[in-house]
Parts: structure tokens; C-alpha cells; sequence
């Protein structure tokens, strides 16, 4: 289990709200991945932040950013976590098709990927959610091109009624246990009066 004994201000975690610009992600009655994206990304951004863990983000508005460019990015920076944020779909509403579920590569290690992908979806299943999904194995572009431990969330189904008025309603609360995991990952306090500036 790493221990983080040194400073926090000395981590970086990349924080990577897919898709973005022409590329919308999925859909579901005007409703588009890449705005949900980017809105959790900016409180999971600004929650790091107030807990004094310096943070990059793939992109900050609607552009397009190549998977390319997002692992580079994270792999340049010497980044020490990569999480990247994503809503789920499902071809047709089937019962099964809703909850939270988080990925990480075909071969990463149990430790420490493995665990820093459990504990951030621990901590968001507690807020509240349809059903957790675990952690599963996926061959994901920017899970197999980063060179740091690396997860991609999805954070309920889009096409999803329930699991919509869950991330609508939980939205602030779901970037707070996201950073929650992130901190208990890293071995650091979670100060629960921290706010963004």
C-alpha cells in the first residue's frame, strides 16, 4: 500500500473530462456526455485544489483533445494519477444498464491501480447510486497509453432517467467523493471544511 509521506503540494493528478468540442460523446434526448464531463471534471478540479493537490486538466471547456494529446499530457507532466470521467450508455434502457462503474487497463496491477480505482468508486457509491458496477478490466486508449496508475469513471448511464436525476442532484456531492478517494488513495486527509477559492 503506498503511504504518501511527502508533500501534496508535490502530487499532480490529471483530471480528463472526455470528449469535448465536435466530439459529443454519447447522447440521450439533447442531453450530451461531453457537457456532463466537463462539469464534473471542473468541481472534481476545483475540490483537489481546495485540498491542496495541484491538478491538470486535459481540457477546461467544450474543445477537442485527441486521447493522444490526454495521455501525453499526464505522461509529460510526470503526473502521479489519471482519472478520466465519463457517463455510459447502453444501446436500449434495459434494467441492467444503470449504475456507476470504473475502469481500469487489461493489465494494470491490483496495486496500486487497482485500489485507487476501488477506493474513488467506494467513496461514490456512499453519495448514492442505482448500482455499483465494480471495477472492471478495459483496453480504454488513455488507460493503456499512461504511464501512472489510471481509471476511467463512468458515472451512470446517460440514457438513464434515474441515473440522470442522480448526477444532476449529487453532482457537487459525487466531485467531493471522487477527491475523497483520491486523498484516501494518496494516504492523505480529506479536510471535510475545505471549498474552492
Amino acid at each position: 500500500m503506498i503511504v504518501m509521506t511527502g508533500r501534496k503540494d508535490e502530487l499532480l493528478v490529471v483530471v480528463d473530462p472526455g470528449h469535448g468540442g465536435w466530439d459529443n460523446g454519447a447522447s440521450w434526448e439533447g442531453r450530451l456526455e461531453k457537457d456532463d464531463n466537463l462539469k464534473l471534471g471542473l468541481l472534481v478540479r476545483d475540490k483537489l485544489i481546495a485540498q491542496g493537490i495541484p491538478v491538470l486538466m486535459t481540457r477546461d471547456s467544450d474543445v477537442y483533445v485527441t486521447l493522444a494529446d490526454r495521455a501525453s499530457m499526464a505522461n509529460e507532466a510526470g503526473a502521479d494519477l489519471f482519472v478520466s470521467l465519463h457517463r455510459n450508455s447502453y444501446p436500449e434502457q434495459i434494467p441492467k444498464a444503470i449504475g456507476v462503474e470504473n475502469y481500469i487497463y487489461l493489465t494494470a496491477p491490483e496495486e496500486p491501480t487497482g485500489r485507487a480505482a476501488q477506493l474513488v468508486l467506494d467513496s461514490v457509491v456512499q453519495v448514492g447510486v442505482q448500482a455499483d458496477r465494480g471495477v472492471s478490466r478495459g483496453d480504454y486508449y488513455v488507460l493503456r497509453r499512461t504511464q501512472m496508475p489510471a481509471m476511467l469513471l463512468e458515472m451512470g448511464f446517460i440514457n438513464n432517467d434515474i441515473d440522470n436525476q442522480l448526477f444532476d442532484e449529487h453532482l457537487v456531492d459525487y466531485a467531493g467523493a471522487i477527491v475523497r478517494g483520491i486523498m484516501q488513495y494518496f494516504g492523505l486527509p480529506f479536510a471535510e471544511a475545505a471549498d474552492p477559492p
